[in-house]
């Protein structure tokens, strides 16, 4: 305070080093909140320098999970929180990326951010989370009506095609469960079916291929290896071998019901086999 308040130094308080950080990036990277808060407080301060990577001082807090920076950060209204960087990558994507629940809580609050920012190579914070399994992260995301949970990046991978290329099955079953997600997009279930059967993801691909109801042409079939056709015949073979004898099963279950409302019917006091039965006691 007393250098920044020294007329006679005349310090300029966006002075960067040698990487292009200044002195709000470097308080908000090492978390002194007090600092960034007296910092924030002088007019002359510009929040939304980057240094040579494009790191605000708010992507930088996201990045480190330092919740409390991140309220001040937005509590000032010349911060632009949906600044990115170099590569395009957002507050709100490294927030998502690093798990930092409470600070993609308070991201997703702010209207001036958007969720489904793109970065270079076209991923968005869904997909990055959907990559790298993290279902909480995807709750999280999907709970905002603004989300598109279909957004392809560049090669044309949505989120459940990445999450079926790694093989996390619950990310898979939560996207499914939503009701927006649109599995005719991008041919995205058909996508997501190949990359979990080139990855040899069993799991994985028992859910695609029963919750979607699709199956891979022969052609399709024809394109992979050996090994990934044998792989994913045996996991289709198990599927039809489940679905049967759950068919078996519920038949057995119906038919003991029927037997049950035909002797209720015979021995009920109305019955014909009542008076039998009560004569012979």
């Amino acid at each position: 305070l007393n250098i920044l308040n020294d007329q006679s130094i005349n310090i300029n308080p966006n002075h960067a080093d040698e990487r292009g950080n200044t002195a709000l990036i470097l308080a908000t990277g090492t978390g002194q909140a007090a600092i960034v808060n007296m910092l924030l407080a002088d007019e002359r301060i510009d929040p939304n320098h980057a240094n040579e990577q494009g790191f605000t001082a708010l992507i930088w807090a996201a990045f480190h999970g330092h919740i409390d920076i991140v309220r001040a950060l937005l509590a000032d209204r010349c911060v632009e929180p949906g600044y990115a960087n170099h590569r395009g990558e957002t507050a709100l994507m490294w927030a998502a990326r690093r798990s930092h629940r409470n600070i993609l809580c308070a991201l997703l609050a702010d209207e001036r951010v958007d969720p489904n920012h793109a970065n270079e190579r076209g991923n968005t914070a869904l997909i990055w989370a959907a990559g790298m399994g993290q279902a909480a992260i995807i709750n999280m995301l999907l709970a905002d009506e603004s989300i598109d949970p279909n957004h392809a990046d560049e090669d044309g991978n949505t989120a459940l095609i990445w999450a079926a290329e790694r093989g996390h099955s619950d990310i898979v079953d939560i996207l499914f469960a939503h009701i927006r997600i649109d599995l005719s997009h991008a041919d995205q279930a058909k996508k997501a079916i190949i990359a979990a059967t080139k990855f040899e993801h069993d799991k994985t691909l028992g859910l695609l291929l029963k919750s979607t109801g699709q199956r891979l042409s022969d052609d399709e079939i024809a394109n992979l290896t050996e090994r990934k056709q044998n792989f994913y015949k045996r996991i289709l073979t198990r599927l039809f071998r489940r679905a049967r004898f759950r068919g078996i099963v519920r038949a057995i279950m119906v038919f003991r019901r029927m037997r049950l409302r035909a002797a209720e019917a015979v021995y009920a006091p109305d019955g014909t086999g009542y008076a039998v039965a009560a004569d012979s006691f």
